[in-house]
Formats: C-alpha cells, structure tokens, sequence
C-alpha cells in the first residue's frame, strides 16, 4: 500500500511543464514503475510456491501513440512494441 501512496504523491507533486514530449512522459511512467518493483526473495507467499515471488515484468504504454514499452526481469532493456 505505501508504495501506492508514494506514486500517487510523485503525481501530484510532479512539475508538468518539464514534460514537452511523448518520451517525457513515458520515461516519467518509468519512475514511477520502478517504485512498485519487488526484488527477487523480498516476497515470500508460502501458499503460491516454495520458491521467492518477483514482479517479472514491468509494462509503461504510451497510449496516444500506441507504443507499448517493456522490461522483464532477465532482461532490463526497455524495449519498445509498435
């Protein structure tokens, strides 16, 4: 929950005007992203498996342009879908 709070703060405090383009925006939606990360072996949900949980992916769409960007946890280039 708090890491919710924390991104809904960024939004609200976040200066707008230092966001001119489309990469702007897309780039701030990875900072924010990377706020709701969980390391691999921080998260334990003994009913789901044995083994340490992890966020596999991280997705950041730019709607307007239909441009989806993703990541995942083998391969932290962001990458760009069309």
């Amino acid at each position: 929950m708090r890491r919710f709070k924390q991104a809904d703060a960024l939004n609200y405090v976040l200066d707008k005007s230092v966001i001119k383009t489309d990469l702007d925006a897309v780039n701030t939606g990875w900072v924010m992203v990377n706020m709701f990360e969980i390391p691999r072996g921080t998260l334990y949900w003994g009913w789901l498996a044995p083994a340490p949980q992890m966020v596999a992916y991280s997705i950041v769409a730019d709607v307007k342009n239909a441009d989806y960007y993703f990541r995942t946890y083998d391969n932290m280039i962001i990458r760009k879908v069309m």
